[in-house]
């Protein structure tokens, strides 16, 4: 039985799983499309932030839009109705409100990726690094994976990826490549 039991599911301040589970009839699913929304917060915020200070305001429009509808599906009511407010200021070129509400909403999103840390932050260590080449070899049909958008492949290394426990200075560049990943940013992943 699939079925989601939102007894069971963690509290987490900001998320209303019943208004998730409109979305969802099954827990597994909906977990992973936190988790990959979780992977994108902090760099989604960050690009926000950098659109509203260039004044580049249909970009702005077009990302806010996007995040209104991805936390909208997992239950970040708060977070997808500021953007959808923030959407429509943009839309309708009222800049200043745009300049006095961005803050909010990027710091709600980097609030919540710090409470949804406890979940997806890996708590169990990874796989040690038995063989370099192993790695080395996952990093190159990544490569090879975005150029060619195969995005299965992408997923399903990345994923594989993941499993291994690196020092904090390489965790962090794998973490990004997640989000490029998760976000289809080919320029990102080559990188």
């Amino acid at each position: 039985d699939d079925d989601i039991n939102v007894n069971e599911l963690p509290q987490i301040a900001g998320i209303d799983w019943q208004f998730a589970m409109v979305h969802f009839n099954e827990e597994k699913l909906m977990m992973q499309t936190l988790e990959n929304i979780y992977y994108g917060l902090e760099s989604q915020a960050d690009r926000l932030d950098e659109l509203e200070q260039n004044e580049l305001f249909e970009d702005y429009r077009i990302l806010v839009h996007g995040i209104k509808g991805i936390t909208a599906m997992v239950g970040m009511t708060a977070i997808s109705g500021v953007a959808a407010v923030l959407e429509k200021l943009a839309g309708n070129s009222e800049t200043e409100k745009v300049h006095v509400m961005n803050s909010w909403l990027t710091e709600e999103m980097r609030s919540m990726k710090k409470r949804l840390d406890d979940i997806f932050a890996k708590e169990i260590k990874g796989k040690e690094i038995e063989d370099s080449n192993i790695i080395l070899a996952l990093m190159e049909i990544i490569r090879i994976d975005a150029l060619d958008m195969e995005i299965d492949g992408l997923d399903e290394k990345t994923s594989q990826l993941m499993e291994y426990e690196f020092p904090p200075e390489i965790s962090d560049v794998i973490a990004q490549l997640k989000v490029n990943v998760t976000e289809l940013n080919q320029d990102g992943i080559i990188q």
